[in-house]
């Protein structure tokens, strides 16, 4: 029962919040949190292998717009540190040592959203992701390779397109934002050393798909 009390209440609140929503109104929300980077590479003549996940950050903010009572729109920009973890032995199946291949993207959603009840809205769109860094780092050679441990840099493309579903819940203007990532556009990764030519050609990974989940906590700041 008082679970139920309790559920009631909150629905009250965020019915009331919800009414009180004015079309025209401006607002500003930062916010900060974590994603996961759902990446998968093939190499060539290798099966296909997915790095191991790990947390990346995001951290930015958006500006909304009520254009009507349960329809709000917004621009955000976002700081947005991807990473996952891959074997650094050439052996695919010895995962023992690793390291973390992360890349920094600036990024900004478009998105519309509907609130499907007084608290909780669902939103989606558009977002540009700009690449601003990659990360080096040492990875072992195959024995026949030309030497031992070299340091490399990953390149990505400098521009990637994501299509964003997002689940929002707020409570008292803290908003608690879910979002799925999916990619619009296949990565290209390539290395920056001469040596992958052992491979047959600098670039040995083939393109393919990334997506991301991301949970972000924000503060509404009205206009």
């Amino acid at each position: 029962m008082n679970l139920l009390a309790l559920l009631l209440l909150v629905a009250m609140v965020g019915r009331a919040q919800g009414d009180n929503e004015a079309a025209g109104r401006w607002s500003v929300t930062p916010h900060v949190g974590a994603n996961l980077w759902m990446a998968k590479y093939v190499v060539k003549d290798l099966p296909v292998e997915t790095g191991d996940k790990a947390l990346g950050l995001t951290a930015g903010a958006e500006l909304g717009c009520e254009l009507a009572p349960k329809v709000n729109m917004s621009l955000g920009a976002d700081y947005v540190l991807q990473r996952f973890s891959m074997p650094s032995s050439s052996s695919a199946n010895d995962r023992k040592d690793s390291y973390t291949v992360s890349t920094g993207r600036l990024c900004f959603p478009l998105l519309v959203g509907v609130r499907i009840w007084p608290w909780l809205s669902l939103r989606t769109g558009i977002q540009m992701g700009l690449n601003l860094h990659t990360n080096k780092a040492e990875v072992d050679l195959p024995l026949n390779s030309p030497s031992g441990k070299r340091t490399v840099k990953y390149h990505f493309d400098a521009v990637h397109w994501y299509l964003p579903v997002s689940l929002s819940y707020e409570y008292r203007r803290w908003v608690a934002d879910l979002r799925y990532y999916y990619s619009l556009k296949k990565n290209h990764w390539s290395y920056d050393e001469n040596y992958v030519s052992y491979w047959g050609g600098k670039e040995f990974w083939t393109d393919d798909h990334d997506h991301m989940l991301q949970l972000t906590l924000g503060y509404r700041l009205n206009l």
